[in-house]
């Protein structure tokens, strides 16, 4: 329970026009989806997982979420030659522009870049006796700074 108040408190808060968009896009997958209704989820499981992560969105107040949960249902509801939703995507342009920035920006980080790294042997030992180098230089430091304290804290009592 602390840890849903403190992820509560770090949320920043909706506008009423985000609000009204999260429970209209609920509905619209609730009817068509929700287990009371329907028994889409039981005939394809894959679509009772994505009605769980609705639920979780929902009660999460995350319109982007439910926007990609909905498009997902959409497709997975396509593929199976089920009758789809008819979505509208606002501003198309901003979200293929937001998720061309998030894919850059997962190319450019470590884990992705170490990915070539990890492919070659010799280039993974040579990174890995670096690292060890470094731990060493750190020790040797921490080492150093310990000495020094040591010399002050007693300094300080001998006079």
């Amino acid at each position: 329970m602390i840890a849903e108040r403190d992820a509560a408190q770090k949320g920043k808060p909706i506008s009423i026009y985000e609000l009204g968009e999260i429970k209209k896009i609920y509905r619209r997958i609730a009817k068509l989806l929700h287990p009371d209704i329907s028994t889409l989820t039981e005939d394809y499981p894959e679509l009772g997982e994505l009605f769980g992560r609705v639920m979780i969105a929902y009660q999460c107040n995350d319109l982007q979420e439910l926007r990609d949960l909905e498009i997902l249902i959409n497709k997975v509801l396509e593929d199976n030659g089920v009758e789809s939703m008819n979505i509208v995507i606002p501003d198309v342009a901003q979200r293929i522009l937001d998720i061309e920035n998030e894919i850059e920006q997962i190319l450019s980080t470590e884990p992705y870049l170490y990915k070539e790294l990890f492919a070659d042997a010799f280039r993974m030992q040579t990174k890995k006796d670096e690292l060890e180098k470094e731990i060493k230089e750190y020790k040797a430091y921490k080492t150093q700074l310990e000495a020094q304290l040591r010399e002050l804290i007693g300094d300080g009592q001998n006079g």
